[in-house]
């Protein structure tokens, strides 16, 4: 008995295969997609800039109009890791050490930028040149938004829990360029023009430093924080996060010592007196008699005539 009528027959579609969406052109992908800014890592659309991986991204296309996308599966890897895992692991490690002091300077004004500097900072995998570079920029952003300093004394403490030698190479590296700050301007005054601002945040993050730096570095730390309230005490030892103060009482006799300085300068009378009280109350035996001849000279000076009255 004959078959009955099936009607004619209809082709099915055939559903496309991974080897024919991997047969698109390279051309259907714009080459100007941009990359984010990342450090050590890529996003996708990098990731088909540098042909990596050309053949595992989702692939649309319509036959016509009013035809569903279809969207290809990521082929797996051994052990079911998909391929565009390890891909991007793979880019991650190759890329992650094109960082570069132009990058550096520019992450300083940009929204996300601190967080990546700190990261420069404390990776192993940047030189220590570029890790000191990243440590001075966070002192001199000019920020409303963030405290540098309070960035970098927070990555050090981390980096000192794991890695203390690299943490005093950091740091030592460090004091040629603070000492340069502290030194120069900036068009930023103080409040009620007082210190530069980058002057101040350079004092303040020498004086965290000093506790990291190598012996010979810490001296050099020291004198650089003193010798700069000394410039100028009456208008400095209240300016930035630290005082003359704090200062002096927490490095004790050294930091007296070298205080000295700072009563053979020009000065309202309330800032010698509070000077040689500092000096006296933490200074070392030896110090005392220094001190003293430094408030004699100016009591001669007075008696004389040379000196008529306290600067204001």
């Amino acid at each position: 008995m004959p078959a009955p009528d099936q009607g004619p027959r209809v082709k099915k579609p055939t559903r496309r295969t991974d080897v024919q969406a991997r047969s698109v052109p390279p051309s259907a992908f714009p080459a100007d997609r941009p990359q984010r800014e990342e450090i050590g890592t890529s996003t996708v659309t990098g990731l088909y800039r540098t042909g990596v991986v050309p053949s595992i991204m989702p692939t649309f296309k319509r036959a016509h109009a009013g035809q569903a996308k279809e969207h290809m599966r990521l082929p797996a890897a051994r052990g079911g890791v998909p391929a565009l895992l390890l891909a991007m692991l793979a880019f991650t490690l190759l890329s992650g050490c094109k960082v570069t002091s132009d990058d550096i300077e520019y992450w300083k004004g940009t929204v996300k930028g601190p967080g990546k500097i700190v990261a420069v900072l404390s990776s192993e995998r940047y030189p220590l040149e570029l890790r000191t570079q990243a440590a001075l920029a966070l002192i001199e952003m000019e920020r409303n938004d963030v405290s540098g300093v309070g960035e970098l004394q927070r990555a050090l403490q981390a980096l000192q829990s794991t890695n203390p030698e690299v943490t005093q190479q950091v740091v030592d590296g460090m004091v040629p360029g603070l000492q340069a700050m502290m030194r120069g301007g900036d068009s930023a005054p103080g409040e009620e023009g007082g210190p530069p601002l980058a002057q101040q945040r350079a004092k303040d993050a020498a004086y965290i430093l000093i506790a990291y730096a190598s012996p010979a570095s810490k001296q050099q730390l020291m004198s650089a924080v003193v010798g700069w309230y000394a410039v100028d005490f009456a208008d400095r030892h209240l300016s930035g996060d630290y005082s003359a103060e704090q200062v002096v009482r927490s490095l004790g006799a050294p930091a007296a010592g070298l205080l000295v300085d700072a009563l053979n300068s020009p000065q309202p009378q309330r800032a010698t007196v509070k000077t040689a009280q500092l000096i006296g109350q933490t200074g070392a035996a030896a110090t005392q008699p220094r001190a003293r001849g430094s408030l004699f000279a100016i009591s001669r000076e007075t008696d004389s005539g040379e000196r008529t009255q306290w600067p204001a």
